[in-house]
């Protein structure tokens, strides 16, 4: 006769906690910031033209591209 009350009881807490889970799970925010654009036209312009530029404009062996060759004689 206890495990049946046992068994009721366990089922009844597992009952609970699945659905304070399910209810948790399911609620909606309701001050929620709408999505901001992580990248925008602007900003991507900015980054290309100032990549460029500072790939234009620094010195080859700066980034180990050239490299003079010496001679061992």
């Amino acid at each position: 006769m206890m495990a049946a009350w046992h068994g009721l009881l366990i089922l009844g807490l597992l009952l609970a906690g699945a659905s304070l889970l399910f209810l948790r799970m399911n609620r909606i925010m309701p001050d929620q910031p709408k999505e901001v654009p992580i990248y925008t036209l602007e900003g991507m312009t900015y980054y290309i033209k100032h990549t460029l530029h500072e790939l234009t404009s620094t010195n080859l062996s700066d980034y180990g591209l050239f490299r003079r060759r010496i001679s061992s004689a």
